[in-house]
């Protein structure tokens, strides 16, 4: 299942593959299928495009109809879709521009992660009927898997100190800190479910109050989980810049002055508030390490969208007239 709230990328690099490789239940057994279209020089076939395209529209909740019926809706849909499809096929033009290639033994370490799935289910009655629901082939999934390898490879060549084509050397860091492009906050997340909308809203209230008359989101995490048996969800984030954070917690925690409390973020499951947090210099000079691949991470990050936004979109003849939001 993908989490309702992303806060924390947990491999930023591929953090868009990830996000697709983690919703895989289970895996169809099934024959590569054509090609639909071409990124730039890179083919992905029929069922590549199905998977990321069913994947938006699960997010999304709209039917086929209502986006049939709204032309923005549409336009929305096929930007998603495009955009992930150009920073994923980046990684694949890129690695065969730097003749980057897998080994013998990651090749069979995806092959194998294919068996231990399969040998999770008792048979293949079991294990066809779950197929569909994963909108997800097998020539996909290994694709996936082989674009996380190509994905590192890609991020260690660019930001290699041989290479220096994404440049990290301290006083490079040190004058984007300088600039302010990096920040810390902390926040807590309650996932509390069992109650209206109002009542939600009302215990939203209670807690921010609490936070805002001084109490401390740490305590507050120990005392919800210990007394009321609540899941609690709290983290303190450091040192991060951009995109290291799910887009829509990014803006929230940008949109607060440092020391400011968010409005309580009220979901079906949870409960979010965050806090912005003054960056100390003894941080980053105890924790430089980590500053430094959060820089190369975001400028990767950068790197990777800037060379996707150069790759056409093509269809090939036989998808000419495909309508995304039609595919089932």
């Amino acid at each position: 299942m993908r989490p309702h709230w992303n806060f924390q990328k947990t491999l930023r690099i591929t953090a868009l593959l990830l996000t697709f490789v983690v919703l895989i239940v289970l895996l169809p057994a099934c024959s590569a299928s054509p090609t639909a279209l071409k990124v730039g020089g890179e083919k992905v076939s029929y069922d590549l495009l199905r998977y990321f395209v069913m994947n938006y529209r699960r997010d999304a909740g709209y039917t086929s109809e209502e986006y049939a019926a709204d032309p923005a809706l549409q336009a929305e849909l096929e930007e998603q879709v495009y955009t992930a499809l150009r920073e994923v096929m980046a990684y694949r033009a890129l690695a065969d521009e730097y003749k980057l290639t897998l080994t013998d033994e990651e090749k069979q370490s995806i092959e194998d992660s294919v068996e231990a799935l399969k040998s999770e289910y008792a048979d293949d009655a079991a294990y066809k009927a779950a197929l569909e629901e994963a909108c997800l082939t097998e020539e996909v999934y290994k694709e996936l898997q082989e674009l996380q390898y190509l994905a590192q490879k890609v991020y260690d060549y660019l930001t290699s100190q041989y290479n220096n084509i994404i440049p990290s050397d301290d006083p490079t860091v040190e004058a984007d800190l300088a600039k302010g492009n990096f920040f810390s906050a902390e926040y807590l997340y309650i996932y509390y479910v069992e109650s209206d909308k109002d009542e939600k809203v009302k215990f939203a209230g209670d807690l921010h109050a609490r936070l805002l008359a001084g109490e401390k989101m740490s305590a507050l995490d120990s005392e919800f989980a210990t007394e009321y048996g609540l899941a609690m969800d709290y983290a303190m984030l450091g040192a991060f810049t951009y995109t290291q954070q799910a887009e829509d917690f990014e803006e929230l925690v940008l949109s607060l002055k440092v020391g400011e409390y968010s409005q309580p973020v009220v979901r079906g499951d949870g409960i979010l508030i965050a806090h912005r947090l003054e960056l100390s210099d003894s941080y980053v000079e105890e924790n430089f390490d980590d500053v430094v691949d959060a820089y190369k991470e975001r400028e990767f990050a950068y790197y990777i969208r800037d060379y996707g936004k150069e790759m056409e979109i093509s269809y090939k003849s036989k998808y000419e007239d495909l309508k995304l939001w039609e595919m089932e």
